[in-house]
C-alpha cells in the first residue's frame, strides 16, 4: 500500500516544507502509517549518516606525493607506474575499471547498470597485475671513451638514506587513506544492508558485488606485501575503495 503524500516525506525531514504544507503534512502524518512509517526510516536513516565516525579525509592527493618521489626518486620506483587522479574517468578506462553493475529489479535501472556484469574483473585485474610485476628493461648508461670522468655520478650514500626517507612518508601516507577508506566503508556497508531491509534479492546482489570488489582489494593487498614500492598496486587498491564507497553511498542516499 502507498500514498500519494509519501513523495513529501524527504522534504518534511529535511525542514524544507514551509510552514502551511508542514502543517498540513503534520495532520496528515497522525492518520496515514504509511508515510509515517517513510518519516521515521529517513529520520533514522539520517541520524545514522551523522554518526558516522569516519574523522577528515586526508589531504593528501597523488600528485603530493608523485611530486615528493619526483624530487629525488628511489632507483627501484618506476614512475611511468603512477597514475595522477586527475581524469578519474579516463583511467578508468585504461586500466579496465568501468563502473560494477548489479542485477536488481526492474523498478532500479542504475542499480542494474552498477551491480551486474561482473566477469571482466578478474581478466582487467590480471592484466593491471601483470603490466605491474613484469620486469622492466633497465637503460644502459652512456659510454664515453674519450673522457676521463665518469659519464654517471652514483647518488652518495646520504641521498639514498634521503631517498628512503622520502619513500618511506609517501608510504605512510597511503596507508593512511587506506585505514580512512576501512572505517567508512564498515559504517556505509550497515547502513546500505539496513536500507534495504526486506528486499532479500538486492541484498544478495550486494553482497556477491562487494565480494568481487573485496577480492580485488585482497589481491592488491597481496601485491603491496611484496612490493611496497608499487604505486600502481596503490592506485588500484584506492580505485577499488572508491567504487566500494561510491556503491554503498548510491545505496544509503536512495540513488540506486
Amino acid at each position: 500500500m502507498s500514498c500519494q503524500e509519501i513523495s513529501m516525506a524527504e522534504q518534511y525531514v529535511d525542514g524544507e516544507l514551509d510552514v502551511t504544507e508542514q502543517s498540513r503534512y503534520e495532520k496528515h502524518l497522525s492518520t496515514c502509517t504509511v508515510c509515517q512509517q517513510e518519516v521515521d526510516s529517513l529520520r533514522e536513516l539520517l541520524t545514522g549518516l551523522r554518526a558516522l565516525s569516519v574523522g577528515e579525509a586526508p589531504q593528501t592527493s597523488w600528485e603530493d606525493i608523485v611530486f615528493q618521489l619526483q624530487v629525488a626518486p628511489p632507483e627501484d620506483v618506476a614512475l611511468e607506474e603512477v597514475i595522477t587522479l586527475e581524469h578519474p574517468d579516463e583511467q578508468d578506462v585504461e586500466l579496465g575499471l568501468s563502473e560494477l553493475p548489479v542485477e536488481v529489479t526492474p523498478a532500479h535501472p542504475k542499480t542494474t547498470r552498477q551491480l551486474y556484469a561482473l566477469s571482466g574483473w578478474v581478466v582487467a585485474l590480471g592484466v593491471l597485475l601483470f603490466f605491474v610485476w613484469s620486469p622492466r628493461p633497465q637503460k644502459r648508461a652512456p659510454q664515453h671513451r674519450h673522457t676521463l670522468h665518469r659519464a654517471v655520478k652514483r647518488p652518495t650514500q646520504t641521498q639514498a638514506q634521503r631517498d628512503k626517507v622520502a619513500l618511506a612518508k609517501v608510504m605512510g601516507r597511503l596507508h593512511q587513506v587506506a585505514a580512512h577508506y576501512e572505517k567508512a566503508l564498515k559504517d556505509l556497508s550497515v547502513l546500505a544492508e539496513k536500507k534495504l531491509k526486506g528486499e532479500s534479492h538486492r541484498v544478495q546482489m550486494l553482497r556477491q558485488t562487494l565480494a568481487t570488489i573485496d577480492k580485488a582489494i585482497e589481491e592488491c593487498r597481496d601485491m603491496i606485501k611484496v612490493r611496497p614500492e608499487a604505486l600502481g598496486a596503490h592506485k588500484v587498491l584506492h580505485a577499488m575503495y572508491q567504487r566500494k564507497v561510491d556503491l554503498l553511498r548510491d545505496i544509503v542516499l536512495g540513488e540506486i
